[in-house]
């Protein structure tokens, strides 16, 4: 399994305690540390031990730099070590750098910015004033630029650990975020999908879409149990109201039958017809299924559902069959589940 390398950038002979706890705890929490006097940085024949450094620098996943008070081997830069060069090519890497700078170091920087610009003075915990100069530098970046003070090795752990632990944190939390917007993607993928059922049902009455201006298109256990026993199989045909329902059904071929002219009225809800070649198709729907503002309840008990939606087709007499059985019920029995 992949794990973190860490780079670890100091200058070795004043540090190398503190180098040496680092590599500790890096390893203890199972990461790979990136350590020049261990050996773990691959020599090319074709470049400088620096270049080295610096490429690999490329390849790790975060930097620790660690600032004492000796400047360290020269770089062939004017202006920088190469532990600072070290830090730069992170920085312009894009990597996650944490730097930390000797408490002592960190202080006099304060008496530095006071006066940097004379030529006498002279300070006590540097050998080289480019190491301010340089402390300076990163501090004005406008990212990346975070320098914390320490003492000893356990101030930099310490820190380390709640950094790495904020980190991790946030990972899951982008990962979140990602898979949200990945069902927000879905979702729209899925509503489109749906605009097409619903385009395809029309059959091209380009009114169809405002006649249902009133619905809300969202997913209802009663509108898909209407949808499935009135044969519908692809898709979901989704209404919010009783409006948009009956107006749904209407386009479909259904017409609420008149309470004064059908036998197959009922006191407890509507009766809607499709006559069908030479079938009638009756669909009841009870109005315990809407509520006082006349919005489709979310019902999804099974057994309610079957009481308060009922559906049946009979075969209907052609004419001049009239010595012929009236009807010849067919049960709906076996309505596929919702």
């Amino acid at each position: 399994m992949a794990r973190p390398r860490i780079f670890v950038s100091s200058t070795f002979y004043d540090l190398r305690h503190v180098r040496n706890d680092l590599e500790n705890f890096i390893t203890t929490i199972g990461y790979d540390t990136i350590m020049n006097d261990k050996g773990q940085i691959p020599y090319s024949s074709t470049q400088s031990l620096s270049d080295n450094c610096y490429d690999e620098v490329s390849r790790a996943d975060i930097l620790v730099g660690i600032i004492g008070g000796r400047y360290g081997s020269d770089s062939g830069d004017d202006l920088y070590s190469v532990s600072m060069k070290e830090i730069k090519a992170a920085i312009k890497n894009n990597k996650q750098v944490f730097i930390f700078v000797e408490k002592a170091v960190f202080n006099e920087h304060q008496i530095y910015q006071l006066n940097k610009d004379s030529t006498d003075i002279k300070f006590a915990h540097v050998d080289n004033i480019k190491i301010h100069k340089f402390i300076e530098e990163i501090q004005s970046l406008k990212i990346n630029n975070a320098m914390i003070a320490f003492e000893s090795a356990t101030d930099i752990t310490n820190f380390l650990k709640e950094q790495f632990a904020g980190l991790f944190q946030r990972l899951l939390q982008d990962k979140a975020t990602i898979i949200e917007q990945t069902t927000l993607y879905d979702l729209n993928e899925t509503i489109n999908d749906l605009k097409i059922v619903v385009s395809n049902i029309k059959d091209g009455n380009n009114n169809f879409i405002n006649k249902f201006n009133s619905a809300i298109f969202a997913v209802n256990s009663v509108v898909q149990k209407i949808t499935r026993i009135i044969g519908i199989t692809q898709g979901f045909l989704m209404a919010h109201n009783k409006k948009a329902l009956f107006e749904l059904l209407n386009h479909l071929g259904f017409f609420v039958v008149d309470n004064n002219d059908d036998d197959d009225v009922s006191p407890f809800g509507h009766v809607l017809k499709k006559y069908d070649n030479y079938f009638i198709k009756i669909l009841t729907i009870d109005d315990e299924i809407f509520d006082s503002e006349e919005k489709i309840k979310d019902i999804r008990n099974t057994e309610q559902l079957e009481k308060l939606i009922k559906y049946e087709e009979r075969k209907q007499i052609p004419q001049g069959y009239e010595s012929a059985p009236k009807f010849e019920e067919i049960s709906a029995d076996d309505d596929l589940p919702f």
